[in-house]
């Protein structure tokens, strides 16, 4: 059953009495439990519908006629049982480099092929039920989006620290015999999947186009903690072997233990420069062969390395935008669009705060320095330095509310803050060390404006310039 949360005034399920807080049953019979048969069960022309009222008395409407606008429902939840739960052990798990005392949610190590339908998220398809397998075909879910890393079976169980993961390339084929399209990733970790097996991987999975429409390739993001908890390791396991007591065994496993200790690090500036190099003249074979570059490295590689984001056309319509993949470009690209239209200046002056964090700063800089040049208009960046996950972390999407605030202790009075909408929760209400955007607002002089885009950040400009002049 799903709880409904809201039904759509004069929508098909507000005719039939169905109420929030009332929870649908079935349609046609059929059980629902997730979004997704509620949708195909209901693209029937009429259907009988069963629901279940907060009282527990059940209701069925035969006959109800669909029409082309659906049902008219929001649920609570997407999905009846929760979210499905990984079962891999993956070296890079960043739930794993967390800090205590996040929220809870933080810490839900997710995999769930459902919301990868629904909400474009990566999954390893590694915990599919044969019934999973038969409702991905019976319903078609395409495209869903899957986390590779590796083709090479042997190097991609030990990244996901799983030794029965099955063949992604089997399953990929099964998939294929389907219909249904996938977008892929890679999270490029040094050591593990780059080298020759990244290159098979791209090959493997360029040789299964169409069916596998995009391939990103994403460097691993790593925690201080991360570091901390590999160094304070290594540094038990050689006080252990330093010991002039040990038996023979003894030391064998000490030392295996120490020689297959992950040993994880972040791409150098060099390898990203070389990484780009290597990818380039691929793109331009995909390009030929597909139509379209195919292969996308993340902004981080080009940021790391730089080196220019590539052009609009090269991301082929941001088919993986929310994987970081073109994200400044369409920053650039939306800039520069709102810069003409605010050439003439503003009626009144505004000061502003853009908070970044440490990778994209020097962009924001760049914008900052731009934005001075619109009359009446005066801009700076706020680099913000990550000390609730480490320096070492440097994207904006992993800001908390403290760090913000010491980047910004010198902000005044009528400034408008823009800090950046990934650094909120899925409602924009809480960072992620816990502090609301309530309180963040009540310890700063300035206001905060929340921002996903450069546009909404002219817009709230332009709104700010025209209310001080009224």
């Amino acid at each position: 059953m799903l709880t409904i949360k809201e039904v759509a005034p004069g929508s098909v399920a507000e005719q039939v009495g169905l109420r929030p807080g009332d929870a649908l049953v079935s349609i046609d019979g059929r059980s629902v439990g997730d979004v997704i048969d509620v949708h195909f069960y209901a693209s029937a022309d009429t259907v009988e519908l069963v629901w279940q009222t907060p009282g527990g008395d059940k209701v069925a409407e035969e006959g109800v006629d669909v029409g082309p606008e659906g049902l008219g429902l929001e649920f609570t939840q997407p999905t009846a049982d929760g979210i499905r739960i990984c079962n891999n052990r993956c070296v890079f798990c960043f739930v794993d480099q967390s800090p205590a005392r996040m929220r809870r949610t933080l810490y839900i190590k997710d995999d769930d092929f459902r919301y990868s339908f629904l909400a474009a998220n990566f999954v390893t398809l590694t915990n599919l039920t044969d019934d999973d397998w038969q409702k991905v075909h019976d319903q078609h879910l395409s495209p869903l989006y899957v986390s590779v890393h590796a083709t090479d079976l042997q190097a991609r169980r030990r990244l996901l620290g799983n030794p029965t993961a099955p063949d992604i390339l089997e399953q990929l084929d099964r998939l294929a015999s389907w219909g249904i399209k996938v977008h892929t990733q890679v999270v490029l970790t040094p050591g593990y999947n780059d080298g020759a097996i990244l290159q098979k991987t791209v090959d493997d999975l360029a040789a299964r186009w169409p069916t596998v429409q995009s391939l990103a390739v994403v460097p691993v993001g790593l925690t201080q903690q991360r570091f901390d908890r590999q160094e304070g390791l290594r540094r038990r396991l050689e006080e252990q072997l330093a010991r002039t007591d040990l038996d023979p065994v003894h030391r064998q496993g000490l030392e295996q233990r120490t020689a297959s200790a992950p040993q994880l690090r972040l791409i150098s500036r060099e390898e990203a420069h070389a990484l780009a190099k290597w990818a380039r003249p691929l793109q331009r074979r995909f390009e030929k062969d597909f139509g379209h570059t195919w292969l996308y490295l993340s902004d981080e590689v080009y940021l790391t390395a730089g080196l220019p984001v590539p052009g609009a056309l090269k991301y082929d319509g941001f088919v993986q935008l929310e994987n970081g993949i073109g994200m400044v470009r369409s920053l650039l690209d939306d800039w520069r669009r709102a810069k003409r239209e605010m050439a003439g200046g503003l009626p009144r002056p505004v000061s502003i705060i853009l908070a970044c964090a440490s990778l994209i700063a020097p962009t924001f800089d760049q914008i900052a320095v731009e934005m001075c040049a619109v009359p009446n208009l005066r801009a700076r960046a706020a680099t913000v330095q990550n000390t609730f996950f480490g320096p070492v972390v440097t994207v904006s999407g992993l800001l908390t509310a403290r760090d913000i605030l010491a980047a910004t202790a010198d902000a005044r009075p009528g400034e408008l803050l823009f800090v950046p909408r990934a650094a909120l929760d899925y409602d924009a209400r809480v960072f992620l060390d816990g502090i609301t955007l309530d309180e963040l607002r009540r310890e700063t002089p300035a206001t905060v404006v929340v921002a996903g885009t450069i546009r909404e950040v002219a817009d709230a400009i332009r709104s700010q310039a025209g209310a001080l002049a009224a």
